[in-house]
Order: structure tokens, then sequence, then C-alpha cells
């Protein structure tokens, strides 16, 4: 297992911050969106994250509105995006609905994806980062609590950056 200095995570977030965005569309995620694929406004956007994160592509931005997102199922983010909420974790809310069946709310599998800004309460478990050695992939802003398992399994690397990691059941 590698770990990395608080230096080594901001260089990460910064470098990932500037890639991702270079280009790329904005996706919407949004209880009230009308969920009109591709999801490029909040008047069509997606109602839930994995719909958005289903047509975003490398580069792309997952914006997510205020709200509390129940999730019954582990959402992957498996390409280089940034996934964030418009408010912060305050006032976006991942909730697992208390069922250690619903597994984590994300297994990030690319090396290069952002996670900011949610709460993620409820789970089998938080965050997995499930990819291969030497990810530069990134946890950040997060309040992540009151899971069954772990709140955040590093795999091969990866980096939990200003997250609030407690309450969890994991080792």
């Amino acid at each position: 297992m590698r770990t990395f200095t608080n230096l080594t995570c901001s260089a990460l977030s910064v470098f990932l911050l500037l890639a991702a965005s270079a280009s790329g569309e904005t996706r919407y995620v949004s209880s009230k969106g009308a969920a009109e694929s591709p999801f490029t406004s909040w008047a069509t956007a997606a109602r839930d994250i994995a719909s958005a994160l289903d047509v975003a592509v490398d580069g792309d931005q997952v914006v997510v509105a205020p709200g509390t997102y129940p999730i019954g199922r582990t959402i992957v983010v498996n390409t280089a995006v940034t996934l964030r909420s418009a408010a912060g974790a305050r006032k976006t809310v991942l909730d697992g609905q208390g069922s250690p069946r619903n597994g984590w709310c994300f297994d990030v599998q690319s090396d290069r994806a952002i996670v900011d800004g949610f709460t993620i309460t409820r789970f089998g478990g938080g965050v997995r980062f499930s990819h291969r050695e030497g990810t530069t992939a990134v946890v950040r802003n997060c309040v992540i609590v009151r899971n069954a398992s772990h709140g955040i399994f590093f795999n091969h690397g990866g980096c939990a950056k200003n997250c609030t990691i407690a309450y969890n059941h994991g080792a």
C-alpha cells in the first residue's frame, strides 16, 4: 500500500483539475431534471449519478445538484472525469439506505478520476479505489461516515484530501 503526503495529494489534485477542465462537456444530475441524455443542462439533467457517468467520457465534468440521493447499487467511475457536487458535502448526500448489500458508494476504476464534495453514508463501504498500481485518482472534500465497512479502501494508490472519514466499521 502506498501512502501519499499532503504535498503529493495537492500536486495531484491541481494536475487533475487542470487536465479535466482543459476539455470536455459538463453533464448535470438533479432530482428535478428531465433525464434527457446527454444531460448537458440543469433542465435536461440525469436523475441519478450513474446515468450521467454512463455517457461521460474522459475530460468531462459531472455536476450534482444539492439534495439527498438514495443509491441502490455501487456507482462505478471508470473514466477520467471530475464528479463533483454543486454545493458541497453538507448539501449533497449520497445515502446507501443502510443496506450493506448496496456495496460501495463509489468504485473508482479510473486512475485519473476526481470525486469531490459529497457526504457518503449508510453503504457497505464508502469509496474503493480498485485499479492498477500507481493511480492518481483523488477523493476530496467528502464526508464519509457511518458505513458498514471501510470508509475508503486504497487498493493500489489513490488519494484522499480534505475528507472527514469517521464512524465507519471497517478495519
